[in-house]
């Protein structure tokens, strides 16, 4: 007789096969899609149209200018930005007209005069309102002049002020900005620096790489001078331009966004065939295999790691077309591969675009230094878009997409007004914050077709000094870090590819780490919760009464919450009403306010 055959040894193996199909399936498709909520509703309307009609307010700083000095319109532009983001209210006089008068309305002088010889001896009220209880800083660098020489050691300088010394770098000293203490930013042409040297009691911030002083602060009488000799006023140092500022007075509040959130470009998109030298060099591996086995799995590891929110942009073909017909990319593969991937780790996808051609037309000069190709209608460039929301619809029919990443931060103005006509689904719209040459240079803002604009801070995974200053910047600025990095970075030499994934992986950790540890109260949101943080830091106004032992924070079209840097100086000892304070660094706070009105009492 023939041998029984078991049940179990037939069934069971076909059941492994099953197992082993499905996973197979489930590798190369990604897993079922759970998209996660967001955390923040978008404002009802009629607080952004509230916010349009903002009242005026108070006047609590007093700008001092002049014709007749030839950089003060520079510093003038800087802080006027930033005392309006600030929420401070201020005027602004030019002595050469009006002199000075009236000081004692104002709480802080801001000079931005930086030849003293226009005051003549006019300067004496400046020093004597300070003794008397004032707060002067001086934002433009001191020239030279007899009448500087008469007033030096009173705002804090021994010696010098005759001549420059050249710089290429400062050395911060002090943590009077968040994450500055021992920070070093390096330029490469000279830069003159006022050649001083400053009385005992001064408290020096920041000081040349050779160790002369560029800002400090010194009590003079009852009041305080800040002075700066760095002559830059950019938007790259509007954080250093805040917290110089807020040093003029031991409590001071001002409003940010509070959010940090991470975009990859080019994700998902067609993966290149074949072999990169880089990743066959240090992997011996495909450009796919290396995404698939490699590089996306590290990037997963940061996201659970670090609770990052990644948002991953669509970009449906790799084509320099800009003529219609616009084909459909066939192969679904890669993309819910990887965008299912994304979207259950608590991630978001937004669109890129069709191609990689940003949305320009004809008449927009790329310089000579791309190869991009301007779209050479209206009708392409919409059609071509759409394009990619019907592509990116299939792959996800019941997703809510709202996030438009320009290609390259490239983006015009008819671009944009044909996404506000013809898409109106977007929300949100990111750009860079600062620009180089072409690209989209945004503030972190409602614009004036009411899309919230996000422009992206820093990118990739070779941190230079730049990179490092304007992050900080921005942390003491508007609390706030946006940061974005493509898959293909670890293929190209010009990112950094020459130095291997691993080197870049491991810079890319690096500032994560460096980020939160510096900044540990800082939201990790998705880009549109992120957005949502704009929208309410954009519509607020802020209201600050110091009396006696209690600091008061009034937050005008309070919607749900609100957040402050805030200054706290001569008190560890306090009780909160409507809101909670958090350590970040030095006298920082982070105040989160729960209620539209905010009480610090100090107990000491």
């Amino acid at each position: 007789m023939g041998k029984k055959i078991s049940l179990g040894r037939v069934v069971y193996p076909l059941i492994l096969l099953t197992v082993i199909a499905a996973f197979l399936m489930i590798e190369r498709n990604g897993m079922e899609v759970k998209v996660e909520g967001f955390i923040l509703d978008y404002l009802p309307q009629e607080y952004r149209e509230r916010a349009e009609n903002k009242p005026e307010l108070k006047k609590e700083c007093l700008i001092i200018t002049s014709d007749k000095d030839e950089y003060s319109e520079i510093f003038l532009k800087q802080i006027k930005f930033v005392l309006d983001s600030a929420s401070v209210g201020y005027d602004v006089r030019d002595y050469s007209k009006d002199g000075i008068v009236g000081l004692d309305k104002y709480q802080t002088v801001v000079n931005v005069i930086g030849d003293t010889s226009i005051y003549g001896t006019d300067v004496f009220a400046l020093t004597d309102w300070v003794e008397d209880g004032g707060r002067v800083f001086f934002l433009n660098p001191l020239t030279p002049s007899p009448e500087l020489n008469v007033i030096s050691n009173w705002i804090g300088i021994d010696e010098g002020a005759n001549s420059y010394v050249m710089a290429k770098n400062i050395n911060i000293l002090t943590d009077f900005m968040i994450g500055s203490k021992d920070f070093v930013f390096d330029w490469e042409d000279d830069m003159p620096i006022l050649n001083i040297g400053l009385v005992s009691n001064a408290r020096t911030h920041v000081t040349t790489g050779e160790g002369t002083p560029v800002l400090w602060e010194r009590e003079y009488g009852k009041g305080r001078f800040v002075v700066n000799t760095w002559p830059v006023a950019n938007k790259a140092t509007r954080g250093y331009t805040l917290a110089a500022y807020s040093l003029l007075q031991d409590v001071f509040a001002y409003p940010v966004i509070n959010a940090s959130t991470f975009f990859i470009d080019d994700f998902p998109a067609p993966v290149p065939d074949g072999y990169n030298e880089y990743v066959l060099r240090d992997y011996n591996r495909t450009i796919e295999s290396f995404y698939r086995n490699i590089w996306w799995p590290d990037m997963l590891r940061l996201s659970r790691k670090y609770n990052l929110k990644y948002t991953g942009l669509i970009i449906e073909q790799y084509t320099d077309i800009t003529k219609p017909p616009f084909d459909r990319y066939g192969d679904l593969t890669n993309f819910k591969y990887f965008g299912n991937m994304l979207l259950n780790n608590g991630g978001q996808l937004g669109y890129h675009g069709y191609n990689h051609q940003p949305i320009v037309f004809e008449n927009f000069d790329y310089m000579g230094l791309v190869d991009y190709q301007p779209w050479p209608s209206y009708q392409a460039a919409r059609d071509s878009f759409g394009e990619l929301v019907n592509f990116a619809d299939i792959l996800y029919p019941n997703y809510k997409y709202e996030v438009y990443v320009a290609p390259s931060n490239i983006l015009s103005d008819e671009g944009l007004k044909l996404l506000v006509d013809e898409f109106p689904h977007i929300n949100v719209v990111c750009g860079t914050y600062t620009k180089t040459n072409y690209e989209y240079e945004q503030e972190f803002c409602i614009d004036k077709y009411g899309k919230i604009n996000v422009p992206r801070i820093v990118y990739g995974t070779t941190f230079d000094s730049y990179s490092k200053w304007l992050l900080m910047n921005e942390l003491n600025f508007h609390f706030i870090n946006t940061y974005f990095i493509h898959p293909d970075d670890a293929l190209d030499i010009d990112r950094g590819a020459d130095k291997g994934w691993k080197t870049m992986y491991k810079n890319l950790e690096d500032y994560i780490k460096w980020l939160q540890q510096t900044a540990p109260s800082l939201r990790n949101l998705s880009s549109s919760d992120t957005a949502k943080a704009v929208e309410r830091y954009d519509t607020i106004w802020t209201e600050r009464t110091l009396e006696e032992k209690k600091y008061t924070i009034k937050t005008g079209n309070y919607y749900d919450q609100a957040f402050y840097i805030i200054r706290l100086r001569g008190s560890d000892s306090y009780s909160v009403k409507g809101g909670a304070l958090t350590h970040i660094a030095g006298e920082l706070y982070l105040v989160n306010a729960t209620d539209n009105i905010v009480e610090i009492t100090f107990k000491n």
